[in-house]
């Protein structure tokens, strides 16, 4: 048989966070201040250069630009934006990282959450999680840019930064589940054996 996410309902998704909150022994209802994050396909994560103006002003700006890039669900977009500084090729022009999804996303993921078990506290965006715990460890290269690959099982993330080079993030479709389709195509295997395999090698 083959893995495939899109045939996952919301439901087994609750139920193996559940069971998997049993096997490390965490009880859902004594976590406090729980992260939790929106993978790369559902949200859109850009570096853009805008005009410096207030914030009331900015976010208007960044809630139109974000609407070119969000999937249009019939829901307001839903927006973040953290200053990255002042550009350094206009002067009257400042670098925005910008975070935009859907109040629809946002709306499902919380419920998979609360029904999980968990407190609805803070959402975060893969990409964004994943450059600030790289940031935090190591630093960001001075000259060029780091990339950072994050292989998970149905999408891969791949980001592009450094201190001075613009934040790039994109999500690639080939996974850790792509590898184990082909092992089982090229091997005859069932699911489960090539997915064991790819583990092991």
């Amino acid at each position: 048989n083959k893995f495939d996410l899109e045939k996952i309902s919301k439901s087994q998704l609750e139920a193996c966070i559940q069971d998997l909150s049993k096997k490390m022994g965490i009880n859902p209802r004594k976590v406090r201040n729980i992260t939790s994050s929106l993978s790369g396909s559902l949200v859109d994560i850009r570096q853009i250069s805008t005009l410096d103006m207030p914030d009331e002003e900015l976010s208007v700006s960044l809630e139109l630009e974000a609407k070119k890039h969000i999937p249009l669900d019939g829901t307001d977009a839903i927006i973040d934006y953290h200053h990255l500084g002042a550009n350094d090729k206009e002067i009257d022009k400042i670098n925005i990282l910008l975070v935009s999804t859907t109040k629809n996303i946002i709306k499902e993921h919380a419920s998979m959450v609360k029904n999980s078990g968990f407190r609805v506290e803070t959402f975060d965006a893969d990409p964004i999680a994943i450059a600030n715990i790289y940031k935090h460890n190591y630093g960001l290269t001075p000259e060029g840019a780091d990339v950072i690959l994050n292989i998970g099982g149905s999408t891969t993330t791949l980001i592009v930064w450094g201190q001075n080079f613009p934040f790039f993030t994109r999500n690639i479709e080939s996974s850790g589940n792509y590898f184990t389709n082909e092992i089982m195509r090229e091997l005859d295997l069932d699911y489960q054996n090539a997915e064991n395999l790819k583990i092991e090698k």
